[in-house]
């Protein structure tokens, strides 16, 4: 109940900045992402990327004659993998979940049109990565840092960011701390001018 309270109370907060905000609409775009294992080992037993989906809504709040800008970002998207044990001849697992983020991404604009930019998001997957069997953590919570690079046209903007997981996803004995990797393409349309 209490990681519902907070997430309600980010979302408010989320609202009324983007009321504010100098441009805001809706953001869609696809990932390609894995979850990555620390072990001791030579390997991960993750294998491989696997695409991805994202839509939600963004604002942005710009500074010194536009220049500097804040964006404000709430998706919803997946994540996931395949997973088989290291050296065994167990079938292949398939690892996904659904998750809820709501991030900040303070940028600059290098050239016309062109931004380079940082920032963090916070995670909630929804679902349990994986089966119970596996993954005793039902909800897991995740940080994110971004870095993101972006181009600006007339009507929409493409943006192109990279997402490092710093929060442990799963509770599994034999397993190491579990991260998410994720290469984002996203499209910002700022409807709202």
């Amino acid at each position: 109940m209490k990681t519902i309270t907070n997430l309600i109370f980010i979302a408010l907060l989320f609202v009324t900045a983007s009321l504010s905000a100098q441009e805001h609409g809706p953001v869609l775009g696809g990932s390609l992402g894995t979850l990555h294992e620390k072990v001791s080992v030579v390997s991960s037993n993750f294998e491989g990327y696997k695409l991805h989906y994202h839509i939600g809504y963004a604002y942005r709040q710009y500074w010194g004659n536009r220049k500097f800008a804040m964006d404000g970002i709430a998706l919803f998207g997946s994540q996931g993998t395949d997973y088989q044990a290291f050296n065994s001849d167990s079938p292949k697992y398939s690892v996904n979940g659904k998750y809820l983020s709501i991030g900040t991404v303070f940028s600059y604009e290098c050239f016309s049109n062109f931004r380079l930019g940082v920032g963090a998001d916070v995670a909630w997957y929804v679902n349990r990565l994986g089966a119970s069997t596996y993954n005793s953590k039902k909800n897991a919570i995740d940080i994110p840092i971004v870095a993101r690079v972006s181009y600006t046209l007339k009507w929409l903007e493409l943006q192109l960011s990279y997402k490092q997981g710093t929060c442990n996803l799963m509770n599994t004995s034999g397993v190491g701390k579990v991260t998410s990797r994720n290469i984002q393409f996203s499209v910002f349309m700022p409807i709202f001018k």
